[in-house]
């Protein structure tokens, strides 16, 4: 598995404030019990760090969730009922361009018909 950077640096400093304190606790137990407990806490933000972008750590399940709710929400279409002189268009071409607007539009989508130009 390829790790980005970020990820290197996250799981160096997991492991450096790890093994650090059970290095000092072999000369002084209660400043390394503190700096064990120091490291634990530091450990557990580095590995939220690693774990931030990491896409396999999203269940399935999340992921179909996601996409789900992308796939139902509802969306507003606008249609240009003027031309680029700001002159109203024939009835004729607004009803075939509204048309074509509600072909494209999905169920819960509304197509709205707006009287300036857009980009």
């Amino acid at each position: 598995m390829h790790k980005t950077p970020q990820q290197k640096i996250s799981l160096t400093v997991i492991v450096i404030s790890i093994i650090v304190p059970f290095l000092i606790m072999t000369q002084n137990l209660l400043a390394g019990v503190s700096l064990l407990l120091l490291g634990l806490i530091i450990a557990r933000r580095a590995l939220m760090v690693f774990n931030e972008n990491n896409t396999q750590s999203i269940s399935d399940k999340e992921v179909m969730k996601h996409d789900r709710q992308q796939n139902e929400r509802s969306r507003t279409f606008f249609v240009q009922v003027v031309d680029d002189n700001g002159y109203d268009l024939p009835p004729s071409v607004v009803e075939q361009k509204m048309r074509e607007a509600q072909l494209h539009a999905g169920p819960r989508d509304t197509v709205i018909p707006v009287r300036h130009k857009i980009n």
